[in-house]
C-alpha cells in the first residue's frame, strides 16, 4: 500500500481514537489522540462561573501539538480554554464557563474539540445544568384590611420562593405609633405566615400603609405592603318599639328590641334583668345577628295591676365597656358588651265579656230559620270568642256568621234554622262564647208556630204601555213563616212582550216587573198571571193586566248611521217617568223616535262592548255640539292619562257605557244625532317639495292633520278647504319633546278633489312666535298647550306647542305674517292644566279664541277647578248606582253651562255610567249653586251594565259658557274635570 493510500485512511477516520502507520510499508504503529472530561457534568446557577478539565492522550508516536476548543452552549454562556494548544508533554488544558444572569434554567450539551494536523479531531461532551438564582417575594392576602379601633385582625403573607429554601425573618417595618403587629411563624420556612395586626383604641380612624418586611440570607430584604384601614370601635345601643305595652294579667305582649349596629355585627344575647317577679320574657331570635328581636312579655295572672319597668339587656362578645355618663371611674361602668333598654309595662285586670241576642225571642216554622244578632261587650279582653249552640233541642241548628268574633269585630249574625218535622212549641236554645278557658252565655226563646205560607200582589196590577215602549210594576210579596227564596215566573204574555223581574228570585218583598212591548205586539188588552215558587210555601199567583197602545207620533229622533254605535238600550224621559224607545232600522240607519210634551226631559243610552276595543261614537253623526263636547272630554282625558295612565284604558269585553242627559226639553234636540246620508269623503293629494331631512313637517286639511311628506294624501267631505303647512326642526325622542314650528306655507280656498297641491318648503315665511304665560295654576301641575288655525272655512291644522307635557305653564303662540292674515281667521289657544293629589286628578280646560292678529296681553289664567264632592250609592236602587254632590263654581253657572257626573267600576276597563245635566235644567230643579246628580232608574237596565260597588273611578266635569254658540274672536271655552279614585 503506497503513503498517499494510507493518509486518505487516516483522514477519513472519525473517532476519538485516531492514528496512522508510519514506514513505506505501513506496518508501524498509527498515530492517535484521544480526550476526557472531568467532570461529565457541571451544575452553575445563572450569573455563577466553574470549570472542566479537559485530559488529552497520545498514541502511536503521536507528539504533534493539539488544538483544544468547545461549543454547543447557549448564548450568555461565556467560555475560556487555557491553554487552547497542547504542546509538547502538556496534556491537560481548563474550560472555565461563566453562566450570565439571563441564561434560561435548563441543561446543556457541551463539545469539546482536540484537533491535530495527521490524526484529525478527537471529541468528548459533558452537561451544563444551568439552575435559576435563588429568590423570594413578598404577597399579601388580603392586601387591604379593615379593622375597628381596640380589635385586631389578620391577613396571610404569602412567601412566593425562587430556588430558595432558607427561613425568612418577618416584622413591620416602621409601623404607625401604636400600631403593632405579630407574625405565625416567624421566620417562615414555608410558604406563608399568618400576620395579626392589633390596633389601640385610641387609633384615628382612617387609612394606613403597614409595609411588612423579609430578611434572608442570600436573597436579602424583601417588602409589601399592606393598606390598613382603622374603623370605628365595635358598639351597639337598644331601643324597643313600642317602648310602653299594656298586657293583661295572665296574658302576653310584644315589643321589637331594635339593635342600632356601629361596626359590629356579632350575636346579642337578649335577656330580662331583674324582671318582677311573674314576668318574663322570650326573645325571638333570642342572640340575634341581625337588628332586630321580638320579645315576647307573659305576665302571669298573679301579677297585680300597675305599671312596671323592665330592664332587656344585651350581651355582646367583642364589644368595649361603656363609661355611663357621670361615672367617675371603671366601676360605675357596665360590663363589657353589656347594653340595656327599658319597657314600661301596664299590667290591666283580668280580661272578661258578656254576651247577648237580640231579638232573645224568635217564631219560626217547621222547615224555616230566623236570624238574631249576638253581641258581647268585652272588657279588657283581646282574645278571639268562639261561638257554639250548647245541647240545642234536636233538629234545631244554628249558624253564625262570623263563627269568631275577633279583634273588633263584636256581632255576630245567628241564622236559627228549625227542621221540618219539629213540633211547634217552646224550645230553649243556649249561645255559648268561649275565649280560652272563659266561657259565657246567653239565651234565645224559639217558638215554633205553624207552616210558612206566601201571598203576591202586583202594584200597579194594571198597566198601559205604548208598541215599542215598556212600563214597570212593583211585586210584593207577603210572607208568612217563610224566609225563603221566591222565583217568580209570567204566563198569558203574547209573542213579543217580554217579562223581567229584578231581583229573581227575590230573598226580601220587593222585586221590579219590567213589561217590554215589541213594536209588533198588536193593540189590545193582555191579561198576564205572575206565579212565584216559594218551595214550602207554595206557588202563589197575582193577576197583572197590560193594555197595549199605539204610540203617538214623536217629536224627537236620535240617528244612528253604523251599526257598530247603535246603544243596546235607548230610554226618553217624559212627566218624571222613564220608558224604553224601541229602534226603528231603515237601510244602513238606526232611528229612536219619541216624544216628550213635559218641559223638562232626558234620554239615556247604553253602548255595549262585544269586541274588547272600547266604546266609539258615530264617525258618521254630524252634531257641532256633541262635537265640541267630545272633543272637550276627549282633551280632558289625554291629559289625564298623562297624569295617571293606569286610568281609562280600553273596557274591557262586555262592558258597557252608559251616557243620561237631562235637560229641558227644548234643548234636547241640540244633542241629537243625525246621520249624512249619501256623502262620501274625497281625496285630494299634496307633494312636499324641498323638504328638509332632520325636520318634521305637519299638513292641517279639511278639519284634519296628518303628517307632510313627498306625496301625501287626505280624505275630507266634498268642500272648499283652507290648508296650512307647518316647518320645524324634529323634537327630540322622549315625553318632554319639544315641537318647535319655525317656517309655514298657507292656502286658501282649496277645493276637493281637484287637482294636486305643491307644498314647497323653499322660501317658506317665517312664523311668529309670541311668547305667554299661564296664571291661576294649582304647584306642581303640568301643562298642555295647542293650538289651532281656524279659517271660515274650518280648521287649518292643530298641534301641540312646546313640550308634552310642560311643567313651566310657559310657551310661545304661533301667528302667521301680516300679509297672510285674514280678518275671519281665529285662533285657538287651548291650556289644559293637570295636578295629581294621591289618587285624584284635577284636570282644567280653557279654551280661547284669538283674532289673528297678535295681542298685547300674554298671561292667560285658567279656569277654575271642580271641587271636591261627595259620592254615595242611591238607596234602594235595583242595580248598583250612585249619586255625587257638590258645588258649582262661578265659571260654570252661565246659562249654557253643564255638568256632568260619572262613576267607573272595578276594575278599571269595566263599565262606566254618566249624567249630564244643562244649567237650565239645574236651575230649574234648585241647583244654582250646587248639584246633585244621580244614576237613574231605567226600565230593564242589567246590573253587568252598572259600575258595581265599590266603585272605582268616580268624576265631575263642568262645562264653561259658548259651547252653544260659534265662537269669535275673543270666546272663551271652559272646562274642568275632578276624578277622585275612592278605591
Amino acid at each position: 500500500m503506497s503513503r498517499l493510500y494510507s493518509g486518505l485512511l487516516c483522514a477519513a477516520a472519525a473517532s476519538a481514537l485516531i492514528g496512522c502507520g508510519g514506514g513505506e510499508k505501513g506496518n508501524g504503529p498509527n498515530p492517535s489522540i484521544s480526550v476526557t472530561v472531568s467532570p461529565p457534568s457541571l451544575t452553575l446557577q445563572q450569573g455563577a462561573s466553574g470549570t472542566v478539565s479537559v485530559t488529552l492522550a497520545r498514541a502511536g508516536g503521536f507528539s504533534g501539538a493539539v488544538n483544544v476548543s468547545v461549543d454547543g452552549l447557549p448564548s450568555g454562556v461565556t467560555l475560556s480554554v487555557s491553554p487552547s494548544q497542547l504542546t509538547g508533554a502538556t496534556t491537560s488544558a481548563t474550560v472555565s464557563v461563566t453562566v450570565g444572569a439571563a441564561v434560561a434554567a435548563g441543561t446543556y450539551t457541551a463539545t469539546v474539540h482536540a484537533s491535530a494536523t495527521g490524526v484529525g479531531e478527537a471529541t468528548v461532551t459533558y452537561q451544563l445544568t444551568v439552575t435559576a438564582t435563588p429568590n423570594y417575594a413578598l404577597a399579601a392576602t388580603p392586601a387591604a384590611v379593615t379593622i375597628p379601633q381596640g380589635t385586631s385582625g389578620t391577613t396571610t403573607i404569602g412567601v412566593q420562593r425562587t430556588n430558595f429554601t432558607g427561613p425568612v425573618a418577618l416584622s413591620l417595618d416602621s409601623p404607625p405609633a401604636g400600631i403593632t403587629g405579630t407574625f405565625n411563624p416567624t421566620p417562615a420556612t414555608g410558604d406563608q405566615s399568618v400576620l395579626t395586626i392589633s390596633v389601640p383604641a385610641g387609633t384615628p380612624t382612617g387609612n394606613y400603609n403597614l409595609t411588612v418586611k423579609g430578611s434572608a440570607t442570600g436573597p436579602g430584604d424583601k417588602t409589601t405592603v399592606v393598606t390598613l384601614t382603622v374603623s370605628q370601635q365595635p358598639d351597639y345601643t337598644l331601643s324597643a318599639t313600642p317602648n310602653a305595652v299594656t298586657i293583661d294579667a295572665g296574658g302576653s305582649g310584644q315589643t321589637t328590641v331594635n339593635i342600632a349596629r356601629t361596626n359590629y355585627s356579632g350575636a346579642v344575647t337578649l335577656a330580662l334583668d331583674g324582671a318582677p317577679a311573674g314576668i318574663t320574657a322570650t326573645f325571638n331570635p333570642s342572640a340575634p345577628t341581625g337588628n332586630s328581636s321580638v320579645a315576647t312579655i307573659n305576665v302571669a295572672g298573679t301579677v297585680p295591676a300597675g305599671d312596671y319597668s323592665l330592664t332587656i339587656k344585651g350581651t355582646a362578645t367583642g364589644v368595649p365597656t361603656s363609661i355611663k355618663p357621670g361615672a367617675e371611674d371603671a366601676a360605675a361602668a357596665a360590663a363589657a358588651g353589656d347594653r340595656t333598654t327599658t319597657v314600661a309595662v301596664t299590667v290591666a285586670p283580668a280580661p272578661d265579656f258578656t254576651i247577648s241576642a237580640a231579638p232573645n225571642a224568635l217564631q219560626v216554622a217547621p222547615g224555616g230559620s230566623a236570624n238574631s244578632n249576638v253581641s258581647v261587650v268585652r272588657t279588657n279582653l283581646t282574645s278571639d270568642i268562639a261561638l257554639t249552640l250548647v245541647n240545642p233541642p234536636a233538629n234545631i241548628t244554628g249558624t253564625f256568621t262570623p263563627a269568631t268574633l275577633s279583634g273588633a269585630t263584636l256581632t255576630s249574625s245567628l241564622a236559627i234554622s228549625v227542621g221540618a218535622g219539629v213540633a211547634p212549641g217552646n224550645y230553649q236554645v243556649t249561645v255559648q262564647g268561649a275565649a280560652g278557658t272563659l266561657t259565657r252565655t246567653a239565651s234565645i226563646a224559639v217558638t215554633v208556630v205553624a207552616g210558612p205560607s206566601v201571598s203576591l200582589v202586583a202594584s200597579p196590577a194594571a198597566l198601559t204601555i205604548e208598541q215599542g215602549a215598556s212600563g214597570q210594576s212593583t211585586l210584593t210579596a207577603t210572607r208568612t213563616n217563610y224566609t225563603g227564596d221566591i222565583t217568580p215566573s209570567v204566563s198569558g204574555n203574547p209573542a213579543g212582550m217580554n217579562v223581567t223581574f229584578n231581583p229573581n228570585p227575590l230573598t226580601g218583598n220587593t222585586s221590579q216587573v219590567t213589561v217590554t212591548v215589541g213594536a209588533s205586539v198588536p193593540v189590545g188588552q193582555y191579561n198576564l198571571t205572575v206565579t212565584g215558587d216559594a218551595g214550602a210555601a207554595g206557588n202563589p199567583t197575582t193577576p197583572l193586566q197590560v193594555s197595549v197602545t199605539a204610540p203617538p207620533a214623536g217629536n224627537m229622533v236620535w240617528e244612528y248611521c253604523n251599526i257598530d254605535d247603535v246603544p243596546v238600550k235607548f230610554w226618553r224621559l217624559n212627566n218624571g217617568a222613564w220608558a224604553e224607545v224601541a229602534p226603528q232600522v231603515v237601510g244602513a240607519v238606526t232611528r229612536f223616535a219619541f216624544s216628550i210634551t213635559s218641559q223638562q226631559g232626558g234620554v239615556a243610552m247604553t253602548y255595549e262592548n262585544t269586541a274588547n276595543t272600547g266604546m266609539r261614537r258615530s264617525a258618521t253623526g254630524r252634531n257641532a255640539i256633541r262635537a265640541r263636547l267630545d272633543r272637550a272630554l276627549q282633551e280632558a282625558r289625554v291629559a289625564r292619562n298623562s297624569a295617571k295612565p293606569s286610568r281609562f284604558r280600553t273596557m274591557q269585553n262586555g262592558a258597557a257605557m252608559t251616557s243620561v242627559f237631562l235637560a229641558m226639553t227644548s234643548e234636547l234636540g241640540s244633542f241629537a244625532d243625525a246621520c249624512e246620508t249619501g256623502v262620501s269623503d274625497v281625496a285630494k293629494r299634496f307633494n312636499g317639495l324641498n323638504l328638509q331631512g332632520g325636520e318634521e313637517a305637519l299638513l292641517g286639511y279639511g278639519n284634519a292633520n296628518t303628517a307632510l311628506v313627498a306625496q301625501t294624501d287626505a280624505m275630507v267631505n266634498p268642500g272648499t278647504y283652507d290648508w296650512l303647512a307647518l316647518f320645524g326642526p324634529s323634537p327630540a325622542p322622549g315625553p318632554l319633546g319639544e315641537h318647535a314650528w319655525t317656517n309655514y306655507r298657507l292656502g286658501r280656498a282649496e277645493a276637493a278633489p281637484g287637482a294636486a297641491v305643491n307644498v314647497d318648503r323653499a322660501g317658506a315665511p317665517a312664523i311668529l312666535a309670541v311668547p305667554f304665560t299661564t296664571s291661576g295654576g294649582l304647584p306642581g301641575s303640568q301643562w298642555t298647550f295647542s293650538q289651532s288655525f281656524i279659517s271660515s272655512r274650518g280648521t287649518m291644522g292643530t298641534f301641540v306647542l312646546g313640550q308634552f307635557p310642560n311643567t313651566s305653564g310657559t310657551g310661545s303662540l304661533f301667528f302667521l305674517q301680516p300679509q297672510d292674515r285674514v280678518g275671519t281667521d281665529l285662533i285657538r289657544f287651548s291650556t289644559s292644566m293637570i295636578q295629581m293629589n294621591a289618587n285624584d286628578v284635577d284636570a282644567r280646560v280653557t279654551e280661547r279664541y284669538l283674532s289673528a292678529t297678535p295681542s298685547e296681553a300674554n298671561d292667560y289664567p285658567i279656569n277654575q277647578g271642580v271641587p271636591v264632592f261627595s259620592v254615595t250609592p242611591v238607596s234602594g236602587a235595583p242595580v248598583p248606582t250612585y249619586s255625587s254632590t257638590g258645588a258649582i263654581p262661578s265659571d260654570y253657572q252661565g246659562s249654557q253651562s253643564m255638568v256632568v257626573a260619572s262613576w267607573s267600576g272595578i276594575p278599571e276597563n269595566g263599565s262606566a255610567y254618566s249624567v249630564t245635566a244643562t244649567r237650565s235644567w239645574l236651575t230649574a230643579n234648585g241647583m244654582g249653586t250646587t248639584y246633585t246628580l244621580q244614576g237613574q232608574n231605567l226600565p230593564g237596565f242589567l246590573a253587568a251594565w252598572s259600575p258595581g260597588s265599590p266603585v272605582g273611578d268616580v268624576s265631575v266635569t263642568m262645562f264653561g259658557t259658548n259651547y252653544l254658540t260659534v265662537p269669535v274672536g275673543g270666546s272663551v271655552f271652559k272646562f274642568a274635570g275632578l276624578t277622585q279614585s275612592p278605591n
